[in-house]
């Protein structure tokens, strides 16, 4: 069976936007098996005594039916090397718990645990391997058109007008100055950010 994950933001014991994480989940249930129930992670998430405090995060391993429920501290990764990587194979349209084709691309570009690409499809910038990101032009915050992924975060900052959808390229990537990986866990405000004369090109 095709497994999935979502991984929800539990800050003092609230889970975030998880009208967008349910929205992403029951378009992946209908488009990969057919089902038309809606799933709503406020009816069946209960928060833990020793979540109620702190920065979580709720992990859904779900396909027809809920798999698993997983609740850990959040740490952020230290991201110290930023690089960009061509793959126009790549396709993680859906959110699936198997990562195996980011560990390979990792692998292959030679990556530590302090690094991090962007990864370039048909001469596209789409998504960090574990975030959305967005790019600032020093005045507007862009984010790539066409992602690998829909992100819940990247979803809620459009909706709010804080960033817009814009098609760049790979040549195009060195003409903005900053660039922030973004996801569920991680807020635009505190993100990490880098200049991007400083991120590695494709080679």
């Amino acid at each position: 069976m095709c497994l999935l994950t979502e991984a929800i933001k539990v800050l003092d014991g609230k889970l975030f936007n998880t009208d967008l994480h349910a929205e992403r989940m029951n378009k992946a249930r209908k488009d990969l098996f057919g089902l038309s129930e809606k799933f709503d992670p406020v009816k069946f998430l209960v928060v833990p005594e020793f979540a109620a405090k702190g920065l979580y995060k709720c992990r859904i391993t779900y396909g027809r039916e809920i798999n698993s429920i997983e609740w850990s501290e959040y740490k952020p990764r230290k991201i110290i090397t930023l690089k960009l990587v061509r793959c126009d194979s790549i396709d993680y349209s859906y959110k699936y718990n198997d990562r195996t084709v980011f560990d390979k691309l990792l692998e292959e570009n030679n990556c530590g645990a302090s690094d991090a690409v962007i990864i370039v499809k048909n001469n596209r910038v789409t998504d960090s391997f574990f975030s959305n990101i967005v790019l600032s032009d020093g005045d507007i915050w862009y984010t790539p058109k066409f992602p690998l992924l829909t992100g819940t975060k990247r979803a809620e900052l459009l909706r709010d007008g804080i960033i817009f959808e814009k098609d760049i390229s790979e040549n195009e990537f060195y003409n903005y100055e900053k660039v922030k990986l973004i996801n569920a866990m991680l807020d635009f405000e505190t993100a990490p950010t880098f200049l991007t004369k400083d991120v590695k090109p494709a080679i």
